[in-house]
């Protein structure tokens, strides 16, 4: 449940149906206008104004403030960037099953993906003003670049 102020200093409260496990989080949106709520995983935008919400993701695990985006990271498999404008970039899959040793840096997401072919974690970096993604373990036809 999460308590939401209007400018008119009416309040409401919503309640948002919580995923099956991952973040519990609540922040304002990049747009400066919205609220994103996370409940056990599910990831919702909330307009606080017209007290209507939409969910964006359904299972987030973790987030990184970046300069003036958010970014989550989606099941352990994928990385979703939010922006001013919403979504800016959603990487393709990167692990088999979950990620390792993230770091965030000013320009990276630096981590480890799990590979059961290789029974190992095999290195990835994704650019955050692109999404590109260059290494992890879920390789397909339309990335094959790789750090090693």
């Amino acid at each position: 449940m999460v308590e939401f102020e209007q400018a008119d200093g009416g309040k409401w409260t919503g309640n948002f149906k919580p995923g099956f496990g991952g973040l519990d989080d609540v922040r304002r949106h990049p747009n400066g206008r919205d609220v994103l709520v996370a409940s056990s995983g599910n990831l919702w935008q909330v307009d606080p104004m017209h007290r209507s919400a939409e969910t964006l993701e359904s299972a987030v695990l973790a987030v990184w403030d970046v300069a003036d985006r958010l970014v989550y990271d989606d099941q352990g498999l994928w990385f979703v960037c939010l922006g001013s404008t919403g979504l800016i970039w959603r990487t393709g899959r990167i692990s088999w099953d979950g990620f390792d040793a993230v770091q965030v840096t000013k320009n990276r997401i630096l981590g480890m993906a799990w590979s059961p072919i290789e029974n190992a974690w095999l290195p990835f970096e994704v650019d955050l003003e692109t999404g590109v993604v260059v290494g992890g373990s879920y390789l397909d036809e339309h990335r094959r670049l790789s750090l090693l």
